[in-house]
């Protein structure tokens, strides 16, 4: 087995990016000082001047997010500081990025626990299958009942104050989650499990700016936080990019407004959101290239892979490498690596952790 897990998953990710929004404010790292980055058989962290900073004896690394980074070798988990030391060490099969100082952990054989930063055990959830991290003070988990997977929220002294009703849920966000009761509609409640917009959608997205995309017969639109529609479903899909929407219509993909007016015409093969950068990823004719908010290509097409910006750089591959680019397709750090850490791109393209649950090893 390889040191590493070569990742190969930028298909994988605009698939899932299809089902979220992409916008979340609390975790997303807009300035990432140091990035995992991997060549031959090694992985080390390096600026983002392309000094080297420290290595780490693992496969799998997160971002450092509050002085920590999560690490991983052959399902085994545990945490370093921002300069590579052991605070906690490799002991369990299952774990998560740290946030308020909490993180989920599953030892071998075990129930999902949430630990301290000095590795504390603070409480089990227990009669629970997933959990996930906290966002907005909720952790969504599912229990499964008869192989079907039925999914409730836990609060930050792990109460399951949201029962495990739900055939899907979303994470909340502005105070209300997306459920999938059983007649399999959506709808939405609030943290104590209240039904606030009742169940009659097909699908169902989370609340970004006071706007939720939802489906009809296969076609999507937006509602308010009344559950009214301000765009009659129309689209064949859309996913929340600030002040945009990221719209399929006829097997190509644009922006459109909050009217369901072109901003940039549907002539992309696949996109990836802006993010608050002025820039964002688009596929023409099977390779990668950046447009502006008019829709005009600034930075040619020719990456087999690119990623929205974060900061000042957006990591892009060519051939069998990765490398960074500035704004103006310049090079700041040459194409020479083979690994980048997921977290690096979940973070890019999500604004969420790569490594956000964990599943009972019972």
């Amino acid at each position: 087995m390889k040191l590493f897990l070569r990742i190969k998953i930028l298909f994988v990710l605009f698939a899932a990016i299809l089902l979220v929004s992409c916008s979340n404010e609390a975790w997303k790292i807009d300035n990432v000082k140091d990035i995992a980055v991997g060549a031959g058989d090694s992985i080390f962290f390096i600026s983002k001047k392309d000094n080297f900073q420290f290595s780490v004896g693992c496969n799998q690394i997160s971002l450092i997010r509050n002085d920590v980074a999560l690490v991983g070798k052959d399902d085994r988990f545990g945490y370093v500081d921002d300069e590579g030391e052991i605070i906690i060490p490799d002991v369990y099969k299952y774990a998560t990025v740290f946030n308020n100082n909490m993180a989920w952990v599953v030892r071998k054989g075990d129930l999902p626990s949430i630990i301290n930063r000095k590795g504390e055990l603070k409480f089990t959830l227990r009669e629970v299958d997933w959990v996930e991290i906290y966002i907005e003070d909720m952790a969504r988990y599912y229990s499964i009942e008869n192989r079907q997977k039925r999914y409730g929220f836990a609060s930050l002294t792990g109460e399951k104050v949201v029962a495990p009703l739900y055939y899907d849920a979303t994470h909340f966000s502005e105070g209300l989650a997306a459920v999938k009761g059983l007649d399999n509609k959506w709808g939405y409640i609030d943290k104590s499990g209240l039904v606030i917009i009742p169940a009659k959608f097909d699908g169902a997205k989370t609340f970004i700016n006071q706007y939720a995309v939802v489906a009809l017969n296969d076609k999507w639109g937006i509602i308010d936080k009344m559950g009214e529609f301000v765009l009659e479903p129309r689209f064949d899909d859309m996913t929340s990019d600030g002040e945009f929407y990221i719209t399929l219509s006829e097997e190509k993909w644009g922006w459109t407004d909050i009217n369901g007016n072109w901003v940039i015409e549907p002539t992309f093969e696949k996109i990836l959101p802006f993010n608050g950068a002025d820039i964002a990823p688009v596929m023409l004719d099977g390779k990668w290239a950046y447009v502006d908010k008019y829709g005009e290509i600034v930075i040619k097409r020719q990456f087999d892979e690119a990623y929205p910006f974060v900061d000042d750089l957006a990591l892009v591959k060519i051939g069998d490498y990765y490398g960074f680019i500035n704004d103006e397709g310049v090079y700041k750090i040459n194409p020479q690596y083979t690994y980048v850490s997921a977290d690096y791109i979940n973070n890019a393209i999500y604004g969420l952790p790569y490594y956000m649950s964990v599943k009972s090893d019972r």
